[in-house]
């Protein structure tokens, strides 16, 4: 599609390309997009490749799959469960944000644990009151309740109330602010 799509809701069940900015109360996705601009939206929902050139913001998002996002994912509820190959978010913010590892069984997924390179979320900074983390690469998580789980590799966690560290995860530097 060619200029900026505006609707209620959008349902994509194969592959999408969308040239402009992408404004609607609901995405259900079944497949891959990829938005050249920015998306606006209530709630993005669904499993496959969702790619965004610029911002997305909405009120909530929960995807299974990959997800790249060029600059900021701002949204008051995030759940993204890796899948089949590294995310990408230069920025995360939201109320509430939840990374894990997909917990799909199939017989590529039995055979994909076995190589070094699975899937992982890299992002700069990752910000908000309830944060979650599996399987992460970020420079920067700040938060009021921030728990790091297995997989990540983190450089600095700034929080509020609380932290808590897997032992398979690693954390270079944590503070108390």
């Amino acid at each position: 599609m060619k200029g900026n799509v505006e609707a209620e809701s959008i349902k994509i069940f194969g592959e999408a390309d969308i040239e402009g900015h992408v404004t609607l109360k609901d995405l259900n996705l079944r497949g891959a997009v990829h938005i050249k601009e920015r998306l606006v939206g209530g709630h993005i929902h669904g499993y496959g490749e969702l790619k965004i050139e610029n911002d997305c913001e909405a009120d909530s998002i929960s995807l299974k799959g990959a997800v790249a996002i060029g600059r900021t994912l701002n949204a008051e509820k995030v759940s993204l469960y890796l899948h089949f190959e590294d995310s990408r978010i230069e920025e995360i913010g939201g109320e509430v944000i939840r990374v894990t590892k997909s917990k799909a069984f199939n017989v590529i997924n039995f055979l994909k644990r076995f190589r070094h390179d699975s899937a992982k979320l890299v992002a700069e900074s990752i910000e908000g009151d309830d944060i979650y983390l599996e399987y992460t690469k970020a420079k920067v998580v700040r938060g009021k309740e921030v728990t790091i789980g297995p997989g990540c590799e983190i450089d600095l966690v700034e929080y509020q109330t609380s932290f808590q560290q897997d032992e398979k995860a690693i954390v270079i530097d944590s503070k108390k602010v």
